[in-house]
This record gives C-alpha cells, structure tokens and sequence, in this order.
C-alpha cells in the first residue's frame, strides 16, 4: 500500500522535500513559502481545520455529552456540518 502511493505520486513527494530543503537553505524560497503560508492560514480556515479535527475525536467516540458540546461549539462559531438527506438535487 505504502509503495504504490510511493510509485503513483513519486514525482509529487519530490517537489515537496525539494521545497523543504530549498526553503530551508535558500532565503528567497524560504521567505515566499512563510508568505504562501502566511496567506493561507486565516483565521476561518484554522477554525474550519480544527472544527474538522474536533468533529472526526467526536465521532470515534460513543458518549453523547461530546457530541452535544462539540454541536454547540460549531453552532457558536457558525460552522455547521452540513447533513445528508439521502435526496438528490433537483
């Protein structure tokens, strides 16, 4: 398993340890990426990613007081999961 995504994504696993070890020893990549980063990490996508986090801890777990603090949690920050009615679009 752990070699076939080796072999289908060989090319892809390069660039990034090509983009570490440049941004590590090449100032100019370095400072792009912590900009690249920079602008990615906003405030709603970290809230989303921990939201998302937060919501796969919940679900592995079988209490329901989790389950209830952590709907109140995403209703107070305005992230809702959105559910599955099993009905197709119209």
């Amino acid at each position: 398993m752990v070699w076939q995504f080796i072999q289908d994504y060989w090319v892809f696993i390069l660039v990034t340890i090509g983009l570490f070890i440049g941004g590590y020893y090449v100032p100019v990549i370095r400072g792009a990426l912590v900009r690249i980063w920079a602008a990615l990490m906003t405030e709603k996508i970290i809230i989303k990613v921990i939201m998302y986090l937060l919501g796969l801890l919940v679900k592995s777990t079988k209490n329901q007081l989790d389950d209830k603090l952590f709907l109140d949690l995403s209703e107070a920050l305005g992230v809702h999961e959105k559910k599955d009615t099993g009905e197709a679009s119209k």
